[in-house]
Order: C-alpha cells, then sequence, then structure tokens
C-alpha cells in the first residue's frame, strides 16, 4: 500500500475522470488513521498532492516525514449503451486537445 522514501511515504489512489475535472474531497488512508484531500478542479493524472506531516516519525528527533499521494484516473472498462453515448457526447463538446507529450501547457 506504502512506499517508503526516507521518512516520507507515497502511495497511488484511484479516481474518476468525473473527480479530476470537477474536483472532489476523497478519504484516504494514511499511517495512523483516515485523512481527507480536496482535488482541485482540473487536477491531470498523476499529480502528487502532499500530505504534511503523514509520513514517518523522525528517529531521535521531533517531526515526521510527508504522505505523497499520486492521483492516478480509473478507466471504466464495461460500459453500458447509456454510459458509452455520454461519454461519446462529451468527447464532441470537449473542445480541448491534450497537449504533446512533454510539452508544458499553455497559462490561461
Amino acid at each position: 500500500m506504502f512506499e517508503r522514501h526516507g521518512y516520507d511515504i507515497a502511495c497511488d489512489l484511484s479516481v474518476t475522470f468525473a473527480q479530476l475535472a470537477l474536483g472532489a474531497r476523497v478519504e484516504i488512508p494514511t499511517l495512523e488513521e483516515p485523512a481527507t484531500i480536496k482535488i482541485p478542479p482540473g487536477t491531470q493524472s498523476h499529480k502528487v498532492l502532499r500530505l504534511k506531516g503523514k509520513g514517518i516519525p523522525h528517529l531521535n528527533s521531533y517531526g515526521r516525514g510527508d504522505q505523497l499521494v499520486r492521483l492516478v484516473a480509473w478507466t471504466p472498462q464495461n460500459l453500458s449503451k447509456d454510459e458509452r453515448a455520454a461519454f461519446e457526447e462529451l468527447e464532441r463538446k470537449l473542445r480541448e486537445k491534450p497537449p504533446a507529450v512533454g510539452a508544458k501547457e499553455r497559462p490561461r
């Protein structure tokens, strides 16, 4: 579930396209108790959010590392006819094209 990087821990969180596009509040596991994170509207897949102080406690001193949460877009595999039609309609209405891989997005 968690991957350790020094005092920091990292994990992946599967989220829907709608949560990334519209923004959402989602509950995630931490080392101690669940926490809620806010996904800003328009977030891209594989964006990493940082939860300060939710990582490994520092040995023989104060403080803790951070928890890094990578948001990964989940893609449905078995769409109903209505779901497929909704995605096709959304594709027609979206005018933005994704930037080329490695290209920086233009400021809005």
